[in-house]
């Protein structure tokens, strides 16, 4: 959704228009400095980059897209070494300064360091490269935000990012996994809604997260010893 139509939005809501949502036989009556902000998050929403990927899809919906060898254990890959992180957000109208990316590369790292802490100890089995390159990028209209947050206290611009991360053998280089993650500020994301990349460091830190559960899922969900032929050395 453009600028032009959140103030359109924000004159609704300053208008104290009522929004209607039909659910089951009855209706809701939803008020609208309620309505649309989610309604204006949703509809302002990209879809997942999905990353050319040549293994077995394993989820395949809007915000995360996860592709990987199923031939393998994925419950001997204990550790995960964070190789490398690169911002490459193109077809922004104006593109990031060097500072701006060195900002956005330093929230990934930390937060990514933080959510596989300590996964690299002896004895943590074989270990995952993990190479994260940051695809996408929104800025958040921090102006518009701070009209609608004296109007309503609830921001009507998300920004956010598009994140791949690829998953490596720790000995050989071989890929694993490959994944895409897509996420965005929220309404209560109040101090990073007035700031231009405020909501696009918080979606890196849930990306982050979600990161960890995917590789999670993949450890609970492959499980099988494979062949040794199939194994990566």
């Amino acid at each position: 959704m453009n600028t032009r139509s959140m103030i359109l939005a924000l004159t609704v809501l300053m208008s104290g228009v009522a929004v209607s949502v039909a659910q089951s036989a009855s209706v809701v009556i939803i008020p609208a400095d309620i309505a649309v902000p989610l309604l204006v998050r949703e509809m302002s929403g990209n879809r997942v980059a999905l990353p050319d990927c040549n293994l077995q899809v394993v989820v395949a919906n809007k915000n995360n897209f996860v592709c990987a060898n199923s031939a393998i254990d994925w419950s001997s890959y204990g550790s995960v070494n964070v190789t490398a992180v690169d911002v490459e957000a193109m077809h922004l109208k104006k593109p990031l300064s060097d500072h701006e990316i060195e900002e956005l590369k330093a929230a990934l790292t930390d937060s990514l360091q933080q959510e596989f802490d300590g996964a690299g100890k002896a004895g943590a089995g074989r270990t995952l490269n993990l190479h994260a390159t940051v695809t996408n990028v929104q800025r958040t209209n921090k102006a518009l935000n701070i009209v609608s947050l004296i109007a309503i206290q609830t921001p009507l611009s998300f920004g956010g990012t598009s994140t791949r991360i690829e998953l490596s053998d720790g000995t050989d280089g071989a890929v694993l996994a490959e994944m895409a993650v897509s996420r965005r500020g929220r309404t209560y994301d109040v101090l990073s809604s007035v700031q231009s990349l405020g909501h696009a460091k918080k979606s890196l830190n849930r990306t982050s997260k979600q990161a960890g559960k995917d590789l999670q899922m993949l450890r609970s969900r492959f499980t099988t010893v494979a062949t040794a032929s199939a194994l990566p050395e």
